[in-house]
């Protein structure tokens, strides 16, 4: 019988943290939607890619395709890494250009589609689509 009054403030316990978890998992997934001016939320504009932002991921995404193609090695492919930096520094976009989050994710991803490692990054229709003339 002791065995069976040890369990109950156990259980008692764990029935308690059980429910803070749940408890704290909800306000979590409450507070955590996105707020007005949010990049990617509801009022963000249609121009809002950061182009320097957008230079970084594209070149080190040209340097995994790059790399997983075969055309660099490891030595390679760490100085195509380390060069994006100071390559993207003042970055911006071509007069008449303001591709949106969602053109600029889709050209992003098609870069690293495995099927297409071997297709030049310029004849991705997705890439072709950022800016009117290329980037």
């Amino acid at each position: 019988m002791s065995s069976s009054t040890n369990q109950s403030p156990r259980m008692a316990s764990l029935r308690t943290l059980a429910f803070r978890s749940v408890v704290l998992s909800v306000m979590a997934l409450a507070l955590g939607g996105p707020t007005p001016g949010q990049i990617g939320g509801c009022s963000a504009s249609a121009g809002s890619v950061d182009p320097e932002q957008f230079c970084v991921d594209y070149e080190a995404r040209i340097c995994a395709r790059d790399q997983a193609a075969g055309r660099l090695d490891g030595p390679g492919y760490s100085g195509c890494v380390g060069s994006i930096a100071t390559g993207c520094e003042g970055r911006n976009w071509p007069v008449g250009c303001a591709p949106s989050s969602s053109t600029a994710n889709a050209c992003l991803d098609a870069l690293v589609d495995a099927t297409r490692v071997g297709t030049a990054e310029s004849a991705l229709p997705e890439c072709q689509a950022l800016c009117p003339g290329g980037i």
